[in-house]
């Protein structure tokens, strides 16, 4: 027994039927994808706070909600002890910042990096600033690179 015309039509479009939900299922997950890598990133809750004061701190519950977007929680002890150094370092050169700039505030385009060749703090200037681009003025920078390296300020490893 042969299809009718109106059979076959119905089968070919039953088939574009399904190649056409199967193309919106994959453009679906597609766009669930791309709004997924959109996300701004935030760190993991965690167990362990690292203290302004370089203590660690453990929470009785697991984690400590406030304070994970300020990035002072971690999974680990180990993982939040190793931060302790860069915590100390850049809160203490920010307090530099604040001494040596005029408005008395952290941030400006002029920052200091380590040449590690020439093992002494250097100064820089960038019209796009940086995270160590926290000073306002030249005399402020080169003091600041003055001090960094008088007082054998290096950086945590």
């Amino acid at each position: 027994m042969s299809k009718t015309d109106k059979e076959l039509d119905l089968e070919i479009l039953a088939s574009q039927l399904a190649y056409a939900q199967d193309a919106v299922k994959e453009l679906q997950e597609k766009l669930e994808q791309a709004k997924k890598e959109q996300e701004p990133w935030e760190p993991k809750p965690g167990q362990f706070i690292m203290r302004v004061d370089g203590d660690i701190s453990t929470s009785d519950y697991g984690h400590f909600v406030d304070s994970v977007p300020f990035g002072m929680v971690f999974q680990t002890r180990e993982s939040a002890r190793h931060t302790e150094p860069f915590f100390r370092f850049y809160h203490r050169l920010c307090q530099l910042a604040i001494e040596l700039n005029p408005s008395g505030k952290v941030g400006g385009r002029f920052g200091v990096y380590y040449h590690e060749d020439d093992k002494v703090w250097m100064t820089h200037f960038y019209n796009n600033p940086t995270l160590e681009s926290v000073f306002e003025t030249r005399e402020a920078v080169k003091k600041a690179a003055y001090i960094l390296n008088h007082d054998g300020w290096r950086l945590p490893k």
